[in-house]
């Protein structure tokens, strides 16, 4: 069943106009969940009987016993493609995670609208130095006596395929020697195993700080384009 929501925050309500936010950043305001806005300094008790309803917003959540939403969290001064905002973050009983854009300014749909979705993932990426049509990874071969040390919490490109063909590091790709790179580990159905990783993969470990999970982005993603190639008719690019 779907509920009709209605969020009525008092700073946002009363503080629009004046140009004034006070962030909302775990329920209850702090770890000792003390309920206390301290950067609340409108509200008297001659102005509260002034609050009113200034929007609301309908969810496909759906609600579970007595349980629906928690309560919403508040950031100040979110930096998004070039504009600030203030951002109301709130979770549904569905396991569903809902941002709203507080200052009304644009409209972008994450959950129903695909090109909305694709694009602010690329837009992600982008911000992270994604290079469009370069590699993410490729396979390591090893010199019969290689000579690196492999960090395995170490994701940023912190060498070049120069320093790594020197260590006793090879691929198979023509790319400069002074490309920037990473040694990844890969544990593979044959057994342990190396990859090397680009800006791209870079990129894409900004999301989540985790060469496994960078790698599974990767070999997901390509995987669907092969996929994706084969059902294309031939004569007909995909």
């Amino acid at each position: 069943m779907k509920k009709l929501i209605y969020i009525a925050i008092a700073g946002c309500m009363l503080c629009g106009a004046l140009g004034w936010a006070a962030e909302w950043t775990t329920d209850g305001a702090d770890p000792q969940r003390t309920g206390w806005q301290k950067d609340e300094h409108i509200l008297t008790k001659d102005n509260v009987k002034n609050l009113k309803l200034l929007w609301k917003l309908k969810t496909d959540n759906v609600t579970r016993a007595l349980f629906s939403f928690t309560p919403a969290m508040i950031l100040d001064n979110v930096k998004s493609n070039g504009t600030t905002r203030e951002m109301i973050y709130f979770v549904g009983a569905s396991d569903n995670l809902y941002a709203v854009d507080a200052n009304g300014d644009n409209t972008r749909n994450l959950w129903t609208d695909w090109d909305d979705v694709f694009a602010s993932i690329a837009n992600y990426f982008v911000s992270f130095g994604w290079v469009s049509g370069g590699p993410v990874l490729t396979r390591a071969r090893l010199d019969p006596d290689p000579t690196f040390q492999f960090d395995p919490r170490n994701l940023e490109l912190n060498e070049t395929l120069d320093s790594l063909n020197g260590k006793g590091i090879r691929i198979g790709l023509a790319l400069p020697p002074t490309t920037p790179a990473v040694l990844v580990s890969a544990e593979e159905k044959d057994g342990p195993a190396y990859r090397v990783g680009f800006q791209n993969f870079y990129a894409i470990s900004r999301y989540n700080h985790s060469a496994r999970y960078a790698m599974a982005v990767n070999d997901l993603a390509e995987a669907i384009a092969k996929r994706a190639r084969s059902a294309v008719p031939p004569g007909n690019p995909p």
